[in-house]
């Protein structure tokens, strides 16, 4: 048996890298299959006979391990601003080359780089849309596919950022220090996600806010966000024990081929598992981001390469052929995004924590000397300080685990 607190406060690698570039890489195999014959056609989907698909799943794991990560982060903050300094520079660089690719290279490759592609553009609402992440504006173009859009898993991203809005909202209402507070707000909004996934309830019937996107979707992305946060705030509560670990992956298949109610556990059970996977020191995996974040790139590139892939092979490619041909490629997408654009832009984060966070008041904790400064400075580490005397225990060592985060099917997501 081992405690997360005991084990998240040894200087030692977590699985965090490896975790994501897998459900990033899920993502892709997921589409793979939906991509050529329509929703619902990947293996996972059949399986739990269509509650969910391996992208949907792909980003409930982002959700949850971004809740995990962001709450330490903006407790670690020296103040708000540098908290959404480091978030914007996580998420918007990346995002906005995605956007721009798409559009002046995976969209006119759709109509064989036709100049009438160039008169469907609206520059205008393209660039609207990018400043509050919302899904790019670009010309449906492959309507040789079975789906004609050019890049949609990014819609989830904005969601990613209402969650960062929300956890500073919290942490300045000082529920992140209370942690009860957080539990109690919690048990709510998953129970009305429950309900809406029962009863397949549509308040809003798809209507979007200008900035935030569909309130519909709040109480799903929520739930998976917050259990992670909650999975953090408790950690010096949580033990990994591999039995646990695997009564929560049976359960979990076996109410998934049920084809009812998976929507009760998954939060806790895949929460469980992903942690158990970071953290058990049996599993080192630690070393996989080594040479950098590569999950957000395939998040983000993932769906183009693929539809250009199925544009220029329809007549002989398949779902499992997609996904063998598509992961190396869309790789060297997302290599070149972390090398030449997001890397750069988490340069400009400062590297040293403050003595003091502003935020909360408290002592920030000095790296590890080992832990690696050149790559993704805040997002590659995790560092635990004594808790406030309203939460129950403290811990007497501090830790520097390398980790990042995605954004979800932010980013996916995600990532």
């Amino acid at each position: 048996m081992i405690a997360l607190a005991q084990q998240t406060s040894s200087h030692r690698s977590n699985n965090f890298d490896f975790l994501r570039f897998f459900l990033a890489a899920l993502v892709i195999f997921s589409h793979s299959f939906d991509l050529i014959r329509g929703s619902g056609a990947d293996p996972i989907s059949h399986f739990s006979r269509g509650q969910i698909d391996g992208g949907s799943l792909a980003v409930e794991g982002f959700f949850i391990i971004s809740g995990f990560l962001v709450a330490q982060s903006f407790l670690n903050s020296r103040s708000v601003f540098d908290y959404f300094k480091r978030r914007i520079l996580r998420i918007y660089p990346g995002f906005v080359a995605a956007g721009i690719i798409s559009l002046a290279f995976f969209g006119w490759l759709g109509m064989h780089f036709s100049p009438a592609y160039w008169q469907k553009v609206e520059l205008g609402s393209f660039l609207l849309r990018l400043p509050v992440l919302k899904m790019f504006w670009i010309p449906q173009s492959f309507f040789g596919n079975y789906w004609p859009y050019v890049n949609v898993p990014i819609w989830t991203i904005q969601y990613e950022f209402v969650c960062y809005i929300l956890i500073a909202l919290l942490g300045l209402a000082g529920i992140l220090r209370f942690r009860a507070f957080l539990l109690i707000l919690f048990f709510p909004v998953w129970l009305f996600y429950v309900f809406q996934a029962v009863v397949r309830l549509s308040l809003y019937k798809g209507w979007e806010f200008p900035i935030g996107g569909a309130p519909d979707n709040y109480p799903y992305f929520l739930s998976y966000f917050f259990v992670g946060t909650l999975a953090f705030l408790y950690r010096e509560r949580i033990t990994y024990r591999p039995g646990i670990a695997a009564l929560f992956l049976i359960a979990t298949l076996i109410i998934a081929r049920s084809g009812h109610y998976l929507e009760v556990l998954l939060p806790f059970s895949l929460c469980y598992l992903l942690l158990f996977v970071a953290f058990y020191p049996s599993i080192r995996l630690h070393g996989w981001g080594k040479h950098g974040d590569f999950s957000y790139g395939l998040y983000l590139y993932g769906w183009p390469v693929q539809q250009s892939l199925i544009f220029l092979c329809r007549s002989w490619i398949t779902g499992w052929l997609l996904f063998v041909l598509s992961l190396p490629l869309t790789l060297l997408f997302a290599i070149g995004s972390w090398s030449f654009i997001e890397k750069r832009f988490l340069r400009l984060k400062q590297r040293h924590l403050s003595p003091t966070s502003e935020v909360t008041g408290q002592a920030c904790v000095p790296l590890s000397s080992h832990a690696p400064v050149d790559i993704a400075p805040e997002e590659h580490r995790i560092e635990h300080r004594p808790h406030d005397a309203d939460l129950s225990g403290t811990l007497d060592h501090r830790m520097a685990t390398l980790c990042s985060l995605p954004p979800g099917d932010a980013a996916f997501r995600y990532w």
